[in-house]
């Protein structure tokens, strides 16, 4: 039986259900379109592209990061102009100083050096306001934390409290500035520290820190090669030990040789049973030589090197001199005209010590020397003069703040009037035999750098020795040249070097020997505007022009301080605004991107717009006819 074709109708509904989806897809093109030229955004969600939607969180993120650095560095950069100012504002007391100093030198009369005394009191004042500026509530020269104001009056004197250290922030991912200076740097205010010159030598003890062996440079760990000469060897891993304790632990754990700290109490000891020990590094390495244990013994016993572990503020007292400890009766602080008892009695550990001098209220601070092996002590208070004594003991020389004369600065002597030097020969010391020595102190700090310079001159044939006075504050020159001549020391090229030094003197033949006159330490004091103003306004007041004829060198290394702070700050400022222009084209090249992923082209949006339109449009019209069809109209 023949078939014709089969002939399939599509139902109303499926053209329908068909019509209807295409006219949801085209209204939703649309109201994207709209969201787009109404927002000017292509991703306004992240389903609209998920691709573009991450890479535009990224370069937010990015964006976001450049703007906070870049107000961070905005910051810091006003805070660094703010400080500039308030140095410039020093700068001018001191050239006010400076003129004050030029016209009094040579004094007109008592009045006017009162008068100027008067105004020199007023400078003091105005440079202790500005030295408490303060920028959003932070003191600008108070260091870390700036909550406490960093200078103050004390009576006749002027007290620092501001910290040593900036504070730094970050302005850049891993780049960090200092956006401040501290008061110390800007205009002084720590006295020169009167150092300990023992090395406190804390013994080692199981307790030691590996990190605070060699002076604090710390122990290298790894492995280490043992042996015993007899055939026996042993490499020990000792990378996970952290103190000395630990270390022998390690050692001992293997049975081949017995470790403990040596006899001396300064370092590590290993014994075998018999042979000759050696001790070698495994790999290159470094961990037997920084043990002090890198060696060959002519035994069975390796006595290892002093390790040398640097002080700390846990450090026990009872360590302290290799384990003799330290005598605990105190000191005597004197300061400012006032002197204070620093007893030790009950301290235990190296904190105790320094916390009682740090609260006696002496105006000194105490700290670990900055090779972590003795303390230095340090006077805040401009205008004063610090000394140290026993109180009745021994800690003071054991803790080596008693300081010989010939460790005396200059500036120490003549009761703090120092000894002027000139550029070139500041004296001629001329021997017996005729022979003339001619002396340049400008390089010399202390009074044993004049002796150095004096006993080493290449002019000196031998036969000229300087020395200091046994138990006195003296220099004396001793001649054995054996001439017929006199001794004698006479001023160059207009110098006082030979005068304040005590020694312009003639010895008549046959005296052999000059002895200078005492020259009076008066202690250490800071050097700072504070301490120069102050300074100035006592020679005025007093009428004394020896004082005021020292104080021109003073005023001038006062404004050096003052412009190498406002240098560093010129600096700081110039990397801060070059760090800005980089965080700036950062952001701009982020936001370009960011544009490109999210931003719409406008004319495209439009054309897009039109087309769905229209296609919306002929989609409502073909489905208009669709439903104007009736069942008539398949009858045929």
């Amino acid at each position: 039986m023949a078939t014709g074709p089969i002939i399939y109708r599509t139902s109303t509904f499926t053209h329908l259900s068909s019509l209807q989806n295409h006219i949801r897809r085209s209204n939703d093109r649309i109201l994207q379109n709209e969201k787009e030229l109404a927002t000017g955004f292509r991703v306004n969600v992240p389903s609209d592209d998920p691709l573009a939607a991450t890479r535009i969180l990224a370069y937010r993120r990015q964006i976001e990061q450049s703007s906070q650095y870049a107000r961070s560095a905005s910051l810091a950069n006003a805070e660094l102009e703010a400080a500039d100012g308030a140095m410039a504002g020093i700068t001018e007391i001191l050239l006010r100083a400076q003129e004050i100093y030029q016209q009094q030198v040579n004094p007109l009369s008592t009045e006017t050096n009162a008068s100027a005394a008067v105004e020199t009191e007023q400078l003091i004042e105005q440079a202790i306001g500005l030295a408490n500026s303060k920028f959003g509530g932070k003191y600008l020269f108070g260091g870390r934390d700036g909550r406490e104001a960093p200078a103050r009056a004390v009576g006749d004197y002027v007290q620092f409290n501001g910290s040593e250290n900036s504070s730094s922030v970050a302005i850049f991912p891993g780049l960090t500035i200092e956006r401040d200076i501290s008061g110390a740097e800007a205009f002084g205010g720590l006295s020169s520290e009167i150092l300990g010159r023992v090395d406190l030598n804390p013994q080692v003890t199981a307790a030691t820190k590996l990190v605070d062996l060699d002076g604090g440079n710390g122990v290298r760990l790894g492995s280490i090669r043992i042996d015993d000469g007899l055939g026996t060897q042993v490499i020990l891993d000792l990378s996970g030990a952290e103190n000395v304790g630990d270390l022998i632990n390690l050692i001992n754990d293997d049975g081949t040789v017995a470790a403990s700290i040596n006899t001396a109490g300064n370092g590590i000891q290993l014994a075998l049973s018999g042979g000759d020990l050696t001790v070698s590094e495994v790999n290159g390495g470094n961990t037997a030589k920084d043990l002090g244990l890198l060696a060959t013994s002519a035994g069975a016993t390796l006595e290892g090197d002093d390790l040398n572990p640097r002080l700390r503020l846990t450090t026990p007292v009872s360590d302290l001199l290799g384990g003799s400890g330290i005598d605990l009766s105190g000191l005597t602080i004197a300061n400012g005209g006032s002197a204070k008892t620093v007893s030790f009695a009950g301290a235990s550990t190296l904190e105790d010590l320094l916390n009682a001098i740090d609260l006696a209220g002496i105006q000194v601070k105490a700290s670990i020397n900055g090779a972590g092996d003795g303390i230095d002590l340090r006077s805040t208070l401009s205008g004063a003069r610090m000394t140290v004594a026993e109180n009745g003991g021994a800690s003071a020389a054991e803790l080596g703040l008693l300081l010989a004369f010939a460790d005396l600065g200059l500036e120490q002597l003549n009761n703090g009037l120092g000894v002027q030097s000139i550029d070139g020969n500041d004296f001629r010391i001329t021997l017996q035999d005729g022979t003339a020595i001619d002396i340049d102190i400008s390089g010399a700090e202390t009074v044993q750098d004049v002796i150095d310079l004096i006993n080493n001159s290449a002019d000196n044939p031998g036969t000229l020795t300087a020395s200091v006075v046994s138990g006195q504050n003296q220099i004396q020159l001793d001649d054995s040249s054996g001439g017929s001549g006199d001794l004698s020391v006479t001023p160059l090229n207009g110098s006082f070097a030979a005068a304040h030094l005590g020694i312009q003197k003639t010895a008549a033949n046959p005296t052999a020997a000059i002895t200078g006159d005492d020259l009076s330490p008066a202690g250490h004091q800071a050097s700072s505007v504070f301490n120069t103003l102050i300074l100035l306004r006592q020679a005025l007041s007093e009428n004394n022009s020896v004082k005021l004829e020292r104080l021109g060198s003073m005023i001038e290394e006062s404004r050096d301080r003052l412009l190498k702070a406002r240098a560093e700050v010129g600096q700081r400022a110039n990397r801060i605004e070059l760090t800005r222009n980089r965080l700036e084209d950062q952001k701009l090249r982020f936001e370009a991107l960011l544009a490109e992923d999210r931003e719409v082209d406008l004319s495209e949006a439009v054309t897009e717009f039109e087309k769905q339109r229209n296609v919306l449009e002929a989609s409502y019209a073909v489905t208009a006819r669709i439903l104007s069809l009736s069942l008539l109209d398949f009858l045929s």
